[in-house]
Parts: structure tokens; C-alpha cells; sequence
């Protein structure tokens, strides 16, 4: 709740860009060689250019079909530094950003697309079933504001619109602007990329089993529970699986082939972490389940405040104002003479 509102008394909400800007709904996504226009990303005084002809660049929902199982979130904050530019500017009308996707080979420039409307388009279009941890409140209603941009780690292929996928290895961030003779730094560096992969089901990569969302899973599992049951989770999730069952477990009974005492106390203390009743007669699926919706969780609230992009405006040639302070001199003791 303190991130959420942290971000909400901070940032500038904004409209939709695409509509903002009057652009067509669909058109016939264009896929074009690399950007020549150098792309900024990261902190350092750039000169962007004004604002292109509506319809340059088209939304990325043109182009991706992007859910929050292939994308990371945008938000942004624009600090116009002694008022350089009156009125301060907005997001998807004097400031447009434009993502750059590319693959290595080929590139996509898109304008970011917003992930919701509301509360309910949030809980409904973007988390989907993943939505009822909402009322727990293990995920929480982050406001307004948020755009959606391909996920980049190398491995998570985006489908494309037209047919066909791209699978991105990098993308870049930059802006152009409806004022001029002002000076816009970029932070952070570079764009955060928090996706860790999606997996609503019982197995996590071995990747995700060595990032930093699945070492949270452990530290609660073992903080909630014990050293124990955060071993025989582990145990569970890396010995592999024979025909879609773990290999630890039997394939008609879906229990452990050999029982172990910390079982059912692992599977009262993932029911603890999900704010859920005690699941009745726990098979070997619950923990690992239980282990990927935990995941998950954890990769959607980081999502949050690694999405933060914040243009501070200023002006090269305000005058500067000299304060001269003037000294009194020395009082002189009167002198009397008799």
C-alpha cells in the first residue's frame, strides 16, 4: 500500500496516448530496419525532436498482443525543473514516448499502450484468473498510469498481430516533444526489465529457480514455516518430472513416493503464504502450485516500481540571479576628549 501511494502522489496520470494523439485504432503494422534516429535510454541531456504527423507511429497493441504474461510495465513522471516549460507538459500529448523493439535484426517503433482503465479492467483484462489473489490482497490495485512493453530476457517469444512472433533482445526508450531550447534528462539508465517468466502451473525453469522472485518464495517459506519445508520445496520443484508428475511423487496417487514428516506442515504453510483455507489431503502438486502462484506474485509487484521513468525538464539559458550581500563596517567607539 505505501508503494501505491507513494507513486499515486507523484505521478502525472494520463489519457490514452493513441487517443490523445487522434491516431488510427488499427492499422497494418509496418516492421522496418533499425531505428536511424539514436534511441535514448538513460540519464544525460538529449534534444528530442517535435512531435511527429499523427499516425507515424502506430500503438504497440498494433503490432504485440501483450498480456502481463509477455510484458513489463512504463509509468512516468515528468519534473519540469523552475517551471521551464508553462504549463508543464503531458505524457501523450506534448511528450510521446516511442518504444523501440528489435530482435537483432529487425525493429519495431511503437507508442507504449495503456495496461488498464481502471480497477476493474486491471482485475479483469490484464491479471485475468491470476486476478482473484486481488482479494486476498497479496497483489495490489496499483492505480493509473501503467503502459505495457515486450518483456526482454532472452527467452519469451512475443506474438505479433499480424502472424508470426518476435522474440526481442533489447528495447529502448525515447521521446519527442511539442516545445523546443529545453534540456530533458532520462533516468533511470536503463529501462528495468523485472519479467521472470509467467508459469501458472506447477513447475518453474531452472532459471527462475535462481532468481531473486524465487529466493523470496523460499525466505517466506522458510520465515512462515521452517528450514525444512523450504528444502523439500526445493527438492519437489528440481527433481524433475516423469509424464507431467514429479518424479518424487506417485503418478495415480499424486502423493510422495516416500513420505516425509515436513510435507504436510509445507503444505499448511503454503496455504499460510496465499492467505487460503488448509487444503484438504495436500498432493504433491499443492506445494509446487502454490510455490508458482507465490512466484509470480512477487514478480507482479516488482513490476510496480521498477516501472518508473522520470523526464526532468530544464532550461540551458535561465538567467541566473547574483545576490550581493553588502557588510556594515565596524561601528567606531566614540571618542571624548576633556
Amino acid at each position: 500500500m505505501a508503494i501505491r501511494e507513494f507513486f499515486e502522489s507523484r505521478r502525472l496520470l494520463f489519457s490514452g496516448i493513441a487517443a490523445s494523439l487522434g491516431l488510427a485504432s488499427v492499422v497494418a503494422p509496418v516492421v522496418t530496419s533499425p531505428a536511424t534516429a539514436q534511441p535514448v535510454e538513460g540519464s544525460g541531456p538529449i534534444q528530442p525532436s517535435t512531435i511527429s504527423p499523427p499516425g507515424t507511429y502506430q500503438p504497440c497493441t498494433a503490432y504485440f498482443g501483450l498480456t502481463k504474461d509477455n510484458s513489463d510495465l512504463l509509468s512516468f513522471e515528468v519534473d519540469n525543473i523552475n517551471n521551464a516549460v508553462s504549463p508543464t507538459p503531458v505524457i501523450g500529448t506534448d511528450i510521446v514516448p516511442i518504444l523501440t523493439v528489435t530482435d537483432g535484426t529487425q525493429s519495431i517503433d511503437c507508442i507504449p499502450d495503456l495496461g488498464w482503465t481502471d480497477e476493474a479492467t486491471w482485475q479483469s483484462d490484464y491479471m485475468g484468473f491470476f486476478g482473484n489473489l486481488f482479494s486476498y490482497g497479496l497483489i495490489t490495485y496499483p492505480g493509473l498510469g501503467y503502459y505495457l512493453m515486450p518483456a526482454v530476457d532472452g527467452t519469451t517469444s512475443i506474438p505479433l498481430i499480424e502472424g508470426g512472433s518476435m522474440l526481442p533482445t533489447a528495447s529502448s526508450l525515447r521521446f519527442e516533444v511539442n516545445f523546443t531550447g529545453r534540456t530533458v534528462t532520462v533516468t533511470p539508465s536503463t529501462l528495468v526489465h523485472t519479467f521472470g517468466g509467467f508459469t501458472p502451473n506447477n513447475y518453474l525453469s531452472g532459471a527462475q529457480l535462481s532468481d531473486p522472485y524465487f529466493a523470496a518464495v523460499m525466505a517466506a517459506v522458510t520465515a512462515t514455516g521452517n528450514a525444512a519445508q523450504a528444502a523439500l520445496l526445493l527438492e519437489l520443484l528440481t527433481a524433475g518430472q516423469v509424464n507431467g508428475v514429479f518424479a518424487l511423487c506417485d503418478d495415480d496417487t499424486l502423493h510422495l513416493n516416500v513420505p516425509n514428516v515436513n510435507f504436510l506442515p509445507l503444505a499448511a504453510t503454503m496455504d499460510s503464504l496465499l492467505q487460503q483455507e488448509p487444503t484438504v489431503d495436500p498432493g504433491c502438486t499443492m506445494p509446487t502450485k502454490s510455490a508458482s502462484y507465490l512466484y509470480n506474485i512477487e514478480v507482479q509487484n516488482a513490476k510496480v516500481p521498477n516501472s518508473l521513468v522520470t523526464l526532468t525538464i530544464t532550461d540551458p539559458n535561465a538567467p541566473t540571479t547574483t545576490t550581493t550581500t553588502s557588510v556594515a563596517a565596524d561601528p567606531v567607539a566614540p571618542a571624548f576628549t576633556g
